[in-house]
């Protein structure tokens, strides 16, 4: 959970987020797990804060979302906590941040995002956020080519096709799909996972094309052939593979609607993988309804 685990941000109520590699001590901690991990945990994650010195009560999985959150600020309740170890759909809310008998000091979550997280309410008490940053890139990147490949050459139809006995003679085009080699791949934001993702296309002859947040060039980017595009819209219209690898913020929520739908090209495949925000739900279904 700590300093081998994850990476703390400090959110002090003036300056700068700062980041700390350095583990505080857990002496005498309460540790709270919460029950969007309960007993999935990596092997050794709760060993190494006992060995530690912390007190750590594990909560039981539960698989429903929409109870979560409550049973986690009644868990709250009961114990002066002074950690939470919580993953991505665990709402760590104001309201289980500010609860009578909180003594919490971090926040750490199983992820990189942290959106799920009242990062503002921490901000104000001065508590510590830990992530994940680093320890998935590659293995996203891998999800990502491999989505991409099972979409454009229909492996998952094909592979329904087969179970259901419906395979029937061959044609040339049946179940064919599309290129992926020396397509135009468009990335929307560049940072460690957008980077390796590139890379992997690359390895298909594809010409990469990104935007990001920043407006500028990414060094690393040019040094691996992929090619900066200062409009957004430019990258939409030139993409036959469009994948959003950028975090949710304000400014991107719904980062993709009806205008930039209709902006791709018709055959255009859409890959997300960031979080599903960053997409109105609403007109993706719109598009994909009318093409």
């Amino acid at each position: 959970m700590f300093s081998r685990l994850s990476r703390f941000m400090a959110l002090p109520k003036h300056g700068n987020v700062r980041k700390f590699s350095a583990a505080p001590t857990l002496l005498h901690k309460q540790v709270l797990v919460s029950n969007g991990l309960g007993e999935q945990l990596p092997i050794g994650v709760v060993e190494y804060l006992r060995n530690k010195g912390a007190t750590v009560d594990v909560m039981g999985l539960n698989l429903n979302v929409a109870q979560r959150t409550p049973e986690l600020l009644k868990q709250m309740q009961s114990k002066a906590y002074d950690a939470i170890y919580c993953c991505l759909e665990d709402r760590v809310t104001q309201e289980i941040i500010t609860c009578s008998k909180s003594t919490l000091q971090v926040v750490s979550t199983m992820s990189v995002g942290t959106n799920h997280i009242d990062i503002a309410k921490c901000k104000e008490y001065g508590i510590r956020v830990g992530y994940t940053p680093e320890v998935l890139t590659e293995t996203t990147a891998d999800l990502v080519l491999a989505l991409t490949l099972a979409t454009a050459r229909l492996l998952i139809p094909a592979n329904k096709t087969v179970y259901n006995g419906e395979w029937g003679a061959w044609s040339p085009l049946f179940m064919a799909g599309k290129d992926v080699h020396g397509s135009t791949v468009g990335i929307v934001g560049l940072g460690r996972i957008g980077l390796a993702v590139a890379q992997r296309f690359k390895g298909f002859g594809c010409s990469v094309l990104y935007c990001n947040r920043s407006g500028v060039e990414n060094e690393k980017g040019k040094q691996i052939g992929a090619v900066w595009v200062k409009e957004f819209e430019e990258l939409l219209k030139q993409s036959d593979f469009v994948i959003p690898l950028c975090p949710l913020t304000p400014d991107t929520k719904h980062l993709f609607n009806d205008e930039q739908f209709k902006t791709m090209k018709k055959d255009a495949i859409f890959i997300n993988v960031s979080r599903g925000d960053v997409v109105c739900q609403d007109a993706l279904i719109r598009a994909l309804k009318t093409g």
